[in-house]
């Protein structure tokens, strides 16, 4: 059934192509996605279901749940409910669905009632109550106030991705109990504009397994330069939701470029949807559930170690004409995000704005041991996290300094103590290393980390940073490689329980 979609489906695509020069492919959902998708949903022994399909395009994802019910031989009769408003699709859908349910019924005595609805499904007054919904809604950003926000004013705090609300209506129109299974973006995850969304799709329905793309094999010579460029499901996840269920254990896989399925052990929803946003969080790997569990095993986070996350004081735009080339008696250094070079702050970068006239107090700081970070890393700095050390002793002849404002600093909270150049380097170490960094990529999808995600993330104790910097100081560069071994070593010393 699902291949009879399929094959008509790229017969429709090769002769738009052909007759309109344009590219709809994009549009379909892929037959592995399909699959994956279909397999999400657990089928209850009933002899009638009813079944929506809200953005039925032309048919794909139809045909697959229906393939799936009909095989489970637990059903006689499936009442399909197919939204789609597209002229183009239409023909072709009708077409796919008379032959299934010609199939239905002549190879599995199931009888198959089909309603196509020719209406936008956010426009329409959907009353009727499903068992099963299967969906890969559109995906477009629409105002504040489009008429599609339309009943769904109290979730949106402002522009919002068309697929999001797609998911909460179809959802609402399912029976108590009725399952959902979706394909979004995985901006649902941890996206905070969709933060209200997010919340009432998990409070009015339970989140019963999630299927994540692992894109990580990018290897051409083992995936073929099809699969390399066009892996399947690379930019979505998939949730199976139940209405009203009570939250229990969450199953989590991953599908790989290749399509294959790797399948982890059910997780406590604590462990999957965290903290007061609910964020969701996506596994890809074992490596990775190993990661998140021993970094969330450390128990001191900055504050429990009195340390305070700072933003930069000077924002250099603002203050243009105080910038000077030279040193002079009424000017003092002024420390940049490009400073910040293989660990350690360079300076000065003879760029004719080293030197800072302060024009008010507040726009210098005391000269003293400083964790620096870019507020903003880039692409070529390839990580979540960019810092280096500053040491007091590099401008000894100057009572302060300053910062600019596309850089953080860590300090103590209390300002009249200083961190000791074994205990910053230590703490330099651990944000920097893979370790850490891939606890992050996990945790968000987004290289700029704010103060508050900071100041959660969990760290080890004092004793443990200050042996980590007390070896990576003997290191004559602060290199990937050196920090690293020096990271695994001394956390391996602690924790048996390290990889």
């Amino acid at each position: 059934m699902l291949n009879m979609a399929v094959r008509n489906t790229n017969k429709l695509i090769r002769e738009m192509s052909h007759t309109q020069n344009i590219r709809i492919g994009r549009f379909f959902t892929k037959k592995a996605e399909a699959s994956l998708l279909s397999s999400m949903l657990s089928l209850p022994e009933a002899e009638e279901l009813s079944l929506l399909d809200a953005g039925a395009g032309t048919g794909i994802l139809s045909a697959a749940a229906i393939e799936k019910i009909c095989l489970a031989g637990k059903t006689a009769r499936i009442r399909l409910t197919c939204y789609e408003n597209d002229v183009m699709m239409l023909p072709m859908l009708r077409n796919n669905l008379e032959r299934l349910r010609k199939r239905a019924r002549r190879l599995y005595g199931v009888r198959l009632f089909i309603n196509v609805i020719e209406n936008d499904f956010m426009a329409d007054e959907a009353q009727d109550c499903f068992d099963l919904a299967i969906l890969n809604p559109p995906s477009r950003l629409i105002a504040k106030g489009a008429p599609e926000m339309q009943g769904f004013m109290d979730v949106c705090a402002g522009e919002t991705d068309l697929e999001f609300l797609f998911a909460l209506k179809v959802l609402r129109l399912l029976k108590e109990g009725g399952q959902l299974a979706v394909m979004l973006s995985t901006d649902l995850a941890a996206g905070v504009y969709v933060e209200k969304i997010r919340k009432a799709l998990l409070s009015e329905s339970s989140l019963v397994s999630l299927l994540v793309a692992d894109n990580s094999v990018r290897d051409e010579k083992k995936l073929g330069k099809m699969a390399a460029s066009a892996p399947p499901f690379s930019k979505h996840m998939a949730l199976c939701l139940v209405r009203g269920k009570e939250q229990g254990t969450i199953s989590i896989s991953s599908v790989t470029p290749t399509g294959e399925l790797q399948k982890f052990q059910p997780f406590e929803p604590q462990f999957i949807i965290r903290g007061e946003q609910k964020a969701i969080l996506l596994l890809r790997s074992r490596e990775e559930e190993e990661v998140i569990r021993f970094v969330e095993k450390q128990k001191e986070t900055l504050t429990s170690l009195g340390l305070k996350m700072r933003t930069g004081l000077t924002l250099s735009s603002k203050y243009a004409d105080s910038l000077r080339a030279k040193p002079s008696a009424d000017t003092v250094p002024l420390l940049h995000p490009r400073g910040v070079q293989k660990g350690r702050i360079a300076f000065p970068l003879n760029e004719g704005r080293d030197f800072l006239v302060p024009a008010t107090p507040a726009l210098h700081q005391p000269n003293k041991n400083l964790l620096l970070i870019k507020r903003v890393p880039t692409k070529k700095d390839g990580k979540h996290i960019v810092c280096a050390v500053y040491h007091a002793s590099q401008m000894p002849r100057t009572p302060y300094i300053s910062t600019d404002n596309k850089l953080n600093f860590i300090d103590y909270a209390d300002t009249r103590y200083e961190m000791s150049v074994p205990f910053m380097t230590g703490l330099f170490a651990v944000l920097s290393s893979s370790l850490y960094d891939l606890y992050l990529t996990i945790l968000s999808g987004t290289r700029r980390i704010n103060a508050s995600d900071y100041a959660s993330i969990p760290l080890p104790s004092e004793k443990i940073i200050i042996e980590i910097g007390s070896r990576l100081a003997l290191c004559p560069v602060f290199d990937d490689r050196s920090i690293n071994a020096t990271v695994t070593t001394v956390f391996r010393k602690y924790q048996s329980s390290f990889m």
